[in-house]
């Protein structure tokens, strides 16, 4: 009997825990409540932010598909020799837009008028620029040689004698006063040039001197020499500054045949320039 009462009470226990547990809620069920309690609280906000998601991946969608498509146009117009087209959203040009446009249209865009940078290489010309070296440093660079009841003043270390090929300035002074700044050309060579024209070439630009007279002879069987000594006057005032304010100059005897001589002048020759130029200004010289 006791045994029969245990085994139906166990029974009944079973049986209610069966009930019980077959009676609890899936673990599925608690989804909408737990998991997304702001869309069961607030179901328009979760269906505008779905509206929003939907709108913006169909946007993506369609932009890509575009660009895919606008790819393959571009492929294909290169394909067939075709010049690229770009799309441009035309805007309505304003007056000023207009105004603006004719002036750009209008404007002359030649060489001509652009600003090249720099100033153009120009020859150089005379300058009444003040002496400002000291005479007893210029004279040291002179020397000085007495000739007919004057002194004449010439580089140190060139030769007068006609056997020599020098050219310099030179100047006689007479008391206390320099008389006649002189360009003095030698020239001496087995063959006669009989030159009437000397060219220099200064800095690239060319300066033309015609000598008044020159002297020829002819030394021994063979040797020829030839000699211009010419006062400079106002025309020649270009010419003299340009000489010894040069950074190199070229001389050119012109000879009567189509032959020329033609020598680079040494930096020494344009320092002896500058010194002796300079030297007759500071011992009051003027171009007449």
């Amino acid at each position: 009997m006791r045994r029969y009462l245990l085994f139906a009470v166990l029974a009944a226990f079973i049986a209610s825990a069966t009930v019980s547990a077959a009676t609890l809620p899936d673990e599925e069920d608690y989804d909408e409540s737990i998991r997304l309690p702001v869309r069961r609280l607030h179901p328009e906000r979760a269906n505008a932010d779905w509206a929003k998601k939907m709108q913006k991946d169909m946007d993506k969608k369609k932009k890509k598909n575009e660009e895919k498509q606008r790819k393959e146009e571009e492929k294909q117009q290169q394909k067939n020799g075709e010049k690229k087209i770009v799309a441009t959203r035309q805007m309505p040009a304003s007056t000023a837009d207009k105004s603006l446009m004719q002036t750009l249209l209008s404007k002359d865009y030649s060489l001509k008028k652009f600003d090249i940078g720099y100033e153009e290489p120009k020859p150089i010309t005379w300058k009444d620029d003040p002496v400002s070296t000291d005479v007893n440093a210029l004279m040291a660079h002179v020397s000085s040689t007495a000739r007919g009841g004057a002194t004449l003043y010439a580089p140190k270390g060139v030769s007068l004698a006609t056997n020599t090929n020098e050219v310099f300035f030179c100047f006689e002074k007479v008391g206390n006063t320099p008389r006649n700044l002189r360009l003095r050309v030698q020239y001496y060579a087995d063959d006669p040039l009989n030159y009437n024209n000397i060219q220099f070439t200064i800095d690239g630009f060319k300066y033309d001197f015609h000598p008044a007279s020159p002297s020829r002879g002819k030394d021994g069987s063979r040797m020829y020499w030839e000699l211009s000594d010419d006062a400079l006057t106002a025309s020649h005032k270009d010419l003299a500054y340009a000489l010894s304010h040069c950074h190199w100059a070229r001389i050119s005897l012109m000879g009567d045949d189509g032959m020329n001589h033609v020598k680079m002048l040494s930096k020494q020759q344009l320092e002896a320039f500058a010194r002796t130029f300079e030297l007759y200004r500071a011992l009051g010289g003027t171009f007449n």
